[in-house]
């Protein structure tokens, strides 16, 4: 594959998920769940439990954006896509975000993320995604020196 060929793809990719932030953006949880590919998606949460199905996924995806009022912030960070073939790239990033609720409770947090995009009929689709939560400062295990 050519590097030209490469940079094509990691356009597009890059394309697909500013899609998927823009649907995140608002909170419209049927055009972020388009990005996802039906059949074959597989993840990991951050609590560290395995999606089975896109079904599991979903149900999250659905029940949490329909708690959030608004999102304040959504930044992301250091995004990197690497171009495994001509069907398959993978995306990793760091994010930072902050969301009112509707009960009026601010939540944040950071972390970081990797997907897994896969051509499939003409579009590109992730098979899987999974997230890390960073520790908040002073939140974590005491660290002698």
């Amino acid at each position: 594959m050519t590097e030209n060929e490469k940079s094509q793809i990691r356009e597009a990719v890059s394309q697909a998920f500013d899609g998927l932030v823009a649907a995140s953006r608002s909170l419209n949880s049927e055009r972020y769940l388009e990005y996802f590919d039906q059949a074959n998606f597989t993840g990991l949460s951050e609590q560290g439990t395995v999606w089975r199905s896109i079904d599991e996924f979903a149900f999250v995806i659905r029940a949490g954006f329909s708690q959030v009022e608004n999102v304040q912030s959504l930044r992301f960070k250091n995004v990197k896509i690497t171009v495994v073939s001509r069907t398959v790239a993978i995306l990793v990033d760091e994010f930072e975000d902050s969301y009112l609720l509707k009960s009026g409770d601010v939540v944040s947090g950071a972390g970081g993320g990797t997907q897994v995009w896969h051509l499939s009929e003409g579009t590109w689709r992730l098979i899987s995604v999974s997230a890390n939560a960073r520790p908040r400062e002073g939140v974590g295990p005491a660290v002698d020196k």
